[in-house]
């Protein structure tokens, strides 16, 4: 070019157009792919760390044309908070010490702007390859990139906070060579247990004294069919609670396999290198669960009191059904006296064991 940038006898004509035939040499190439990687900033700086050469893709990114900021400290385009500590200085001892640092944080351009960018920075060596003349800073502005990531991340913290907070959705993890749970603080609420017990890692006898009697054998056998498979695990069961609440949970979770105490909770014994253990999460269905079989118990009970005429036996199918329903020990209606003191049960359903 007629600015001297590529050599004296380049490649370039006098009318500054490129002229394929004539000879290459190896500055002008070097010149040539550098300013050909317009989407990276290619940067070489002295030892000490001020710029001795800035490619176009680095004038492009930063703002910074190559007379501006030739012999200016590289500290131009660290942020304030990198300058003041030492951020540059430090990536120029580790690529020194280790031949390259990597480099991934928010950058700095000529009008006062902040990118995110993504590159590393190794040492230049002199040509006895023993002394080192500089360093070369390659990096990319991956600004777009990486606040997409960061929107993605919040939505997808939010929407886990909101779920956990809800008690709606639990995590945990089971080892079935030990019968080792853990569980987040949500799981430990759904069975009506210690979150720190469970954090550490509690004994599955844990879980499944608080599996209904009713649910065990079927999830029992669901761990084992689904364990010696290697198979999906998808099984819905009942939990009760110490106060005699029950909730409908329903569990998906899949095996994998550890290396070493791959857990981080369980102290220095950890699973064997070759253990399986099933992760996955528990979900509170009982409102969903709830719906479907009052939906039910609606057409059920208006099928049966069609061929019923007697208001006490309507009035026993009644309670039956919202009592299944509802998982309720005692469903029924009285009549209270005028002092509001006494309530007469005329009818009422109970359920099994259960006292009238």
């Amino acid at each position: 070019m007629a600015d001297g940038r590529h050599g004296d006898n380049g490649h370039f004509g006098p009318d500054g157009r490129f002229d394929p035939a004539a000879p290459i040499d190896d500055a002008d190439l070097g010149r040539l792919i550098l300013d050909s990687a317009v989407d990276y900033a290619i940067v070489t700086m002295s030892p000490e760390g001020h710029v001795t050469s800035w490619n176009e893709g680095a004038e492009r990114i930063l703002g910074w044309s190559e007379a501006e900021i030739i012999g200016q400290s590289s500290r131009a385009f660290f942020t304030p908070e990198d300058v003041a500590q030492g951020r540059m200085e430090a990536e120029m001892r580790e690529a020194a010490e280790t031949g390259r640092a990597t480099d991934e944080r928010y950058h700095m351009r000529r009008d006062g702007s902040r990118f995110y960018a993504q590159g590393l920075m190794m040492p230049l060596r002199g040509s006895d390859t023993r002394s080192r003349s500089g360093f070369l800073k390659i990096f990319r502005d991956q600004t777009k990139r990486h606040e997409a990531e960061l929107r993605v991340r919040n939505l997808e913290n939010s929407v886990a906070t909101v779920l956990r907070t809800s008690g709606t959705i639990g995590l945990y993890r089971f080892d079935p060579g030990r019968r080792i749970v853990w569980g987040d603080e949500s799981c430990a609420r759904m069975f009506d247990l210690d979150p720190i017990l469970l954090q550490e890692g509690a004994h599955a006898a844990a879980f499944f004294d608080r599996i209904h009697p009713d649910d065990v054998a079927r999830v029992e056998e669901a761990q084992r069919r689904t364990t010696r498979a290697r198979d999906h695990l998808d099984v819905t069961f009942r939990v009760v609670h110490a106060d005699g609440g029950i909730r409908w949970l329903h569990t998906l979770s899949d095996l994998a396999a550890l290396n070493g105490n791959a857990t981080g909770t369980v102290g220095e014994e950890g699973p064997d290198d070759d253990a399986q253990v099933r992760s996955g999460v528990m979900i509170d269905v009982t409102e969903r669960r709830r719906e479907e079989r009052m939906h039910t118990a609606i057409l059920e009970v208006g099928d049966r009191l069609r061929t019923l005429d007697d208001p006490a036996a309507m009035a026993r199918v009644a309670f039956a059904e919202v009592g299944r329903v509802l998982d309720l020990s005692r469903a029924g209606h009285g009549e209270v006296d005028p002092d509001g003191e006494i309530m007469t049960v005329r009818v009422d359903w109970t359920a099994r064991g259960a006292a009238s």
